[in-house]
C-alpha cells in the first residue's frame, strides 16, 4: 500500500492519538491501516483508512506493539508490549476481540510473530528469562492459539520476525540485550551485551 507516513502519522496527531505502530492490509477490497494508539481515554487498536481517518477502533487493557496478520482465516494477532504475557485475537471483519492468550508463566513476548503461510501457526519472538535466551513460541492457530512449542532463536532479545517468500524459514532479529520482567525497560547486560545478530530458523513441519 502506497501511503504517505508523515502525513499519515500527522493526521493522528492532530485528533490526539498518539500511534505506538501501524500494519496495513486489505479488507473487503479495501486498503485499512491498523495502529495501536494511546489517547486521553487508554490503548486501543484503530482501523484507519488511507487518509488517517479513524473508522473503528477496539479497546485494550494493556498497550499494544506488534501485529501478525493472518493470510487465511481473518484475523490479526495483537501483541502486547515488552515484557507483556498477553495477546489478542482481532477479527478483522467485525472489528472485534475474539479472545485473549498469554504465553507461560516463565515467558513473556517480545511484541512481535508472524503467521505460517497457510495460516495454521503463529511464531512469536519471547524471552525465556530464566535461562537468558531468546525462543519462539509456537501457537496453533486452529486450536484458540493454544501454544504447541518453540524454537531457539540463537540470541538474546529477539524482536522482529518474518516468514521467508517460499514459507518455509523464519527470519529473526536478536537485539542482544537482555532484560528481565521484575526489571521491565531496564537493559540488564549494558557492560557485556551480545552482538545483535539475524539467524535463519528452518521450519520442521
Amino acid at each position: 500500500m502506497e501511503i504517505n507516513r508523515r502525513a499519515f502519522l500527522g493526521t493522528l496527531l492532530a485528533t490526539s492519538l498518539i500511534p505506538l505502530s501501524f500494519d496495513a492490509l486489505a479488507i473487503k477490497n479495501r486498503s485499512i491501516l491498523l495502529a495501536p494508539f494511546r489517547s486521553q481515554a487508554g490503548y486501543f487498536l484503530g482501523f484507519l483508512n488511507r487518509s488517517g481517518q479513524l473508522e473503528a477502533k477496539i479497546k485494550l487493557p494493556w498497550r499494544g506493539h506488534g501485529l501478525a496478520i493472518s493470510p487465511k482465516i481473518g484475523q490479526a494477532v495483537l501483541f502486547s508490549r515488552r515484557p507483556g504475557r498477553f495477546a489478542v485475537v482481532i477479527n478483522l471483519m467485525t472489528h472485534g476481540i475474539q479472545y485473549e492468550f498469554a504465553t507461560p508463566a516463565n515467558r513473556h513476548f517480545y511484541g512481535h510473530g508472524v503467521f505460517s503461510s497457510d495460516g495454521k501457526y503463529l511464531f512469536a519472538t519471547e524471552n525465556d528469562f530464566e535461562n537468558e535466551r531468546g525462543v519462539i513460541g509456537i501457537y496453533d492457530a486452529q486450536k484458540n492459539y493454544i501454544r504447541v512449542g518453540e524454537y531457539p532463536s540463537f540470541g538474546i532479545g529477539p524482536h522482529e520476525i518474518i516468514l521467508s517468500r517460499d514459507g518455509k524459514t523464519l527470519i529473526v532479529a536478536n537485539g542482544g540485550i537482555l532484560t528481565h520482567p521484575d526489571f521491565p525497560r531496564q537493559k540488564l547486560n549494558l557492560y557485556n551485551m551480545s552482538l545483535p545478530s539475524v539467524f535463519l530458523i528452518k521450519r520442521q513441519e
